[in-house]
Order: C-alpha cells, then sequence, then structure tokens
C-alpha cells in the first residue's frame, strides 16, 4: 500500500497522541521554513485536526520535558503556517502555548510528577509518541524510554535521511555523535518508522540490522509529504525587488553546506567569466548559511569575477522562493546526498523546469519533473554544457 503524510492518523490505533514539537517550537522564529520544518508542521496539522485536544503538543525543555497547551495550538501552527508561507500576519509567540493552560506550568518539572499529570490528563489511556524531526525527547538519554514503560506508550517515528551516519564529512562531528545517538535511543523503543522515500527506508533498515539485530522495528513505511501547502497566488518573477528579470537566470535552494554541491556551479560561473562569455545569466543561491562551508563562503565573498552574476537570498518567504523558481530557467539540484530533495518536488509542482543529481533519491523522481538526464554530481563539464543548451 501506498501512503503519504495523510494516511498517518490511520497508523495511530491510541486515543491520545504526544507529539514532539521540539524542532518546531525552536524554528517558529524563523522567517521561513526548511524542508523537515515543512514536512513537521504538514503532519502535525493533519494530526491535530485528526485528533484535536486529544494530541499534547510536548517540548524538550533542558534535560526534561514540558507539556504545552493543545487548546491553542491550531490557531497558533495557523499562524505559523501563514508568516512561513510570506503572508503578512502578526505574530504569535510560541509562549502562547505555554501560558493559556494554567493548569499546566510550563516549567520544566520533575518526572515522576510530570508523568502524574500526563496520566491523569489521558484518563490512564494508551498514547503514541510522534516525532517528525531530528530532534527532541530522543536527544535526552534515558527519557522516551521512561515515558514508555510509565505511559504504556506507542511510538510513530519520522526519518527524513541518514546523512550525518553515512556521509559525516558533510556534518559537525557533534551532529554525527548526536544523530547516532538519537537513532539508538529509538531503536530502543522498537517503534514504527516512517521515512520519506524508498532510498531513505533502505539505508534505515540496513544501518538497524547492522546496529540493533536484536531490536528489530515494527515496521519502516514510506510515507512521504504531500506537496499541497503551496500557496495558490504565486506572484510573478516580475514582482520580485531584488532580481533583474531581463536577465536569464537559474536557481538552487537549500542550505549552503558541501553536500548540496554549490561549488559546482560557482566554478561553472567563473568558467564563463574566464571564457569571455557574453550575456552571463545570473546564479540566484537561495538558503541559509550552514556548516563546513568556508570554500563555498569564500568563493561568494571573495571572487570578483562572479559578483556581477551570483546572488545570495538568506530570508526569503516560501512564496518569494516559489516565484523565484518558477521565473528560472531551471532549478538546479547537483546534490551529492539528499534524503528526499523537497524544493525539488515543489519546482515541479508549479511546472518549472529541475535538474537533478544522478544520486539513488532522485532515481525514483517522477519523470515529468526530470529534463534529459539525470546527472552525475562530480561531472561538472556535463552540468556546464546542459546550462549552456539552456540559455546560450
Amino acid at each position: 500500500m501506498s501512503l503519504t503524510t495523510y494516511d498517518i492518523p490511520s497508523l495511530i490505533s491510541t486515543p491520545w497522541v504526544l507529539y514532539d514539537i521540539s524542532r518546531i517550537l525552536k524554528r517558529s522564529a524563523a522567517p521561513f521554513a526548511t524542508g523537515i520544518d515543512r514536512i513537521d508542521l504538514q503532519v502535525l496539522q493533519i494530526l491535530s485536526a485528526a485528533f484535536g485536544e486529544r494530541l499534547l503538543p510536548i517540548a524538550r525543555t533542558g534535560q526534561s520535558l514540558a507539556p504545552l497547551d493543545p487548546a491553542a495550538l491550531p490557531e497558533w501552527l495557523n499562524n505559523l503556517s501563514a508568516r512561513w508561507l510570506g503572508e503578512e500576519c502578526p505574530v504569535i509567540p510560541a509562549a502562547a502555548l505555554m501560558s493559556r493552560w494554567k493548569a499546566w506550568a510550563h516549567r520544566v518539572r520533575p518526572k515522576h510528577a510530570l508523568m502524574k499529570q500526563l496520566l491523569s490528563r489521558m484518563g490512564g489511556e494508551e498514547c503514541t509518541y510522534v516525532c517528525c524531526s531530528h530532534s527532541g525527547l530522543a536527544t535526552v538519554p534515558g527519557l522516551l524510554p521512561f515515558l514508555k514503560n510509565t505511559l504504556h506508550m506507542q511510538s510513530l517515528i519520522y526519518i527524513h535521511d541518514l546523512i550525518p551516519l553515512e556521509y559525516p564529512e558533510y556534518s559537525r562531528p557533534e551532529a554525527t555523535q548526536r544523530f547516532r545517538r538519537m537513532l539508538d535511543e529509538y531503536a530502543s523503543l522498537r517503534p514504527d518508522f516512517l521515512v520519506n522515500s524508498h532510498d531513505t527506508g533502505q539505508r534505515l533498515a540496513r544501518w538497524l540490522e547492522n546496529n540493533h539485530p536484536d531490536k528489530p522495528p515494527e515496521t519502516i513505511r514510506g510515507a512521504p509529504p504531500v506537496v499541497d501547502w503551496l500557496p495558490s497566488d504565486i506572484p510573478p518573477a516580475s514582482s520580485l525587488s531584488f532580481i533583474d528579470t531581463s536577465v536569464p537566470y537559474f536557481v538552487i535552494v537549500g542550505t549552503i553546506e558541501p553536500r548540496k554541491n554549490h561549488l559546482l556551479l560557482l566554478h561553472i560561473w567563473r568558467q564563463w567569466v574566464e571564457e569571455g562569455r557574453k550575456k552571463i545569466p545570473h546564479l540566484h543561491i537561495v538558503g541559509k548559511r550552514g556548516w563546513e562551508n568556508e570554500c563555498i563562503l569564500d568563493m561568494l565573498e571573495r571572487c570578483e569575477a562572479i559578483r556581477p552574476y551570483v546572488f545570495e537570498h538568506n530570508n526569503l518567504s516560501q512564496r518569494e522562493m516559489l516565484a523565484l523558481v518558477k521565473g528560472a530557467k531551471a532549478m538546479l539540484m547537483p546534490s551529492l546526498a539528499e534524503g528526499l530533495g523537497l524544493p525539488a518536488l515543489e519546482a515541479c509542482k508549479v511546472g518549472a523546469r529541475v535538474l537533478l543529481s544522478d544520486i539513488p533519491v532522485f532515481r525514483s523522481f517522477p519523470i515529468q519533473c526530470l529534463e534529459k538526464h539525470l546527472i552525475s554530481p562530480l561531472d561538472t563539464m556535463t552540468w556546464k554544457r546542459r546550462l549552456e543548451e539552456i540559455v546560450f
């Protein structure tokens, strides 16, 4: 059976849901949403609509957890979703989730007192813990097993990728160690796992078999997101004040980090300058600055040759990003590793041309998304030639 995020409520058999909103709570002040943010938000909205106030939002606070106000959650989620899309609306601060449920103080409580509150709130009924981000309660050693044993709790965990473990060279050392501890904690629960792609599912199954052969998960199911959060009123690129639409341009969307392979594109633009090309297209880089990216930043900040043609945007709303993508000659994803590649799916949804790297996860993309062939992320000359076919 082919599942999507909209099928997740049917996978939960308990009357109560404990949803870990640690990441969304932390990211709620950001002006835009990452791919993981958008999937986390979609699943939370789907489950909130299905379970109402039987969904209890919880978040990591220090080395414990804090329960938050389920009655305030829908309004707060709608506000957050609208702001991330780029709509102008008053900000409902995250503190609103903590202040409206006076029976539950937002300060950290001892674990046993907290369990007494949770048990009382749920009337002794069973619950399912759901986490759709790579953060939250699993980063507190022993907390989830304690919850499982105390609350007779089931678990549903969404995994987006295993990149910190399989490609540690693209992550900070502490992130790799933290990710391993998180997966070890999840494995101890023997949960139901959800994944965003067939490729991620295969990688997770291999890792669990190699590292926890005595604790097989209940299931590993694919549940990719349904890209239905896109605004219907995407403005034309000409409405964006920060671009010159008289010049053809390409777009790359994603955190500025080594695995996204920005350097391949920057070197192509530099080659065009050195070749004396006329009417060089622009390259718009959309995404926040990440980690281990010194070589990329050196090119962006110190390479005078490409400065007139390459533009960096760190704080675009989703509506602005989609307008930019829709008007581009193509959206480019020369990634060396991905769990899903959500920006490419969004670009396909708005009818943009997409050029993708030849890596396993992209080989299963809908064929209408692919322009000619997938291109090796190591083959600079083929990327250069394909871009020239499009624009020169």
